[in-house]
């Protein structure tokens, strides 16, 4: 669990509420790209990577910059279709990185319920 152990141990317990939260910032990219709409997709990878970084989700934070910077190329934020691609392909990566974070915030949420700790 090398990601569980980047995080401080005090905002170990807020992991599953990161996880959500993220995950609504995440839909609303996803969201973002089928309008088209570059510049609220940016916006959320922004958003994404600032929590990422606060609490130390290194991999996370990085598939977000990556995805905003895509986002942030567009010219007046409308997406060319290479561009769309690039982004798309950008999103999936931070859907993946955001899918390991949910699944150590549920491991975490299964010691807390255990007595287990942190």
């Amino acid at each position: 669990m090398t990601m569980l152990a980047s995080v401080p141990e005090v905002l170990r317990s807020l992991l599953p509420e990161l996880a959500e939260s993220l995950g609504e910032y995440v839909g609303q990219a996803g969201g973002a790209l089928t309008r088209g709409d570059a510049l609220a997709a940016a916006d959320a990878a922004h958003a994404v990577k600032g929590a990422a970084m606060r609490f130390g989700v290194a991999d996370l934070a990085d598939a977000a910059a990556k995805f905003e910077e895509q986002c942030r190329k567009p010219p007046g934020g409308v997406f060319s279709a290479k561009a769309l691609k690039q982004a798309q392909q950008a999103l999936l990566s931070v859907e993946a990185e955001l899918a390991a974070l949910r699944a150590v915030a549920e491991s975490v949420s299964r010691m807390s319920e255990s007595g287990g700790g942190s």
